[in-house]
């Protein structure tokens, strides 16, 4: 069986590339790309300084994350919650197709970093307990693993997470400034993202972007609502994505200065600018044959493997998965969870 690890060939190195606007899913075609201000703030409708034309929506990241850490997870028999095992099977029946599967990011404490977002989730009200192994926490479709030698940190990330309300956004943020972390864009109506849009913004301890959002209804379950991402070619992350979205039914709209994926759940964004970095991102497949087509579309358009379409049960039984490397070397993944009924 291929097992997936950090050591897939890849093409090009990172190059440096200027700091730009960091774009988070569904904001609206109003996107103001002209504004270099702070994206997140309530004046320029924009969010951080780190990420000055910010257009969040709804959201979901690891790169070769997954493969050492859910096998981990593995040997604690049941430690998928039955939030996450309810998911699994709605994924299977079909009614969850077009979403984002999971995302995760690496972080240099993860002790710290769990600090930060078990304090996130619980100001807003998530349900449930993160599971915990050795090295890694998930919180449903988002989760956290230690950095190693040989997988660093991720950085450059912009993240918002849902909030039900705006009085929950502002909680949160006050919450989060009061006990130290860095405010990184006040919470407020942001007009120009779409009608109703209000957010507020803090950075972890990593240095990411993090925001709680309230948007209108909630359109998914888990915990993202959207993310944004640079990269060094704009138009080699499109292609890459216009590739391989088709076969997990999302699809890729290219407007001027970026460029968002949606589906039925989460979205994320990608904008040109000093490349955020080693980010795993795994959408949710329709089935077995979804992972293979998302896998040969990759090939065909002349992108990296970095894991033939196969089951890893590590993960879990039926866990059928492919993993490619896009231009900016995040592992992104098609996995669909073909679960026996009872799991």
């Amino acid at each position: 069986m291929a097992t997936v690890d950090d050591t897939g060939h890849v093409s090009d190195a990172l190059v440096h590339f200027p700091d730009r606007p960091l774009g988070l899913g569904g904001c609206g075609e109003s996107f103001p790309v002209q504004n270099q201000g702070n994206p997140f703030s309530a004046e320029s409708c924009s969010a951080s300084p780190r990420f000055p034309n910010h257009r969040p929506w709804a959201g979901q990241h690891r790169p070769g994350v997954r493969i050492a850490l859910l096998s981990r997870r593995q040997q604690h028999r049941g430690g998928l919650s039955p939030a996450r095992v309810g998911r699994d099977a709605a994924l299977r029946a079909g009614s969850l197709a077009g979403v984002i599967d999971h995302v995760t990011i690496r972080v240099p404490d993860l002790d710290v970093a769990r600090s930060f977002y078990a304090r996130t989730f619980e100001l807003l009200a998530f349900p449930g307990e993160p599971f915990e192994s050795d090295g890694f926490v998930e919180w449903n479709d988002f989760s956290l693993a230690q950095e190693s030698e040989d997988r660093p940190a991720t950085r450059g990330l912009h993240v918002g997470f849902r909030a039900e309300s705006p009085g929950v956004v502002d909680a949160w943020w006050q919450a989060m400034t009061r006990a130290g972390y860095e405010d990184d864009g006040p919470p407020g109506p942001r007009p120009a993202y779409g009608p109703g849009y209000y957010g507020g913004f803090v950075v972890d301890p990593a240095g990411n972007s993090v925001e709680a959002v309230n948007n209108g209804p909630r359109r998914q379950e888990g915990v993202i609502d959207h993310l944004w991402l640079r990269t060094r070619s704009l138009d080699d992350a499109t292609r890459f994505y216009e590739a391989v979205c088709p076969a997990v039914a999302h699809s890729v709209e290219r407007y001027p200065g970026r460029t968002q994926i949606r589906g039925d759940g989460a979205t994320f964004s990608i904008v040109s600018g000093r490349p955020t970095e080693n980010v795993h991102l795994a959408f949710a497949a329709a089935d077995r044959a979804a992972v293979e087509a998302f896998h040969r579309a990759g090939l065909a358009a002349g992108f990296r493997s970095n894991g033939a379409p196969g089951e890893r049960p590590e993960y879990h039984p039926g866990y059928y998965a492919a993993f490619l490397r896009d231009p900016d070397l995040h592992n992104v993944e098609a996995v669909y969870h073909d679960r026996p009924a009872a799991s």
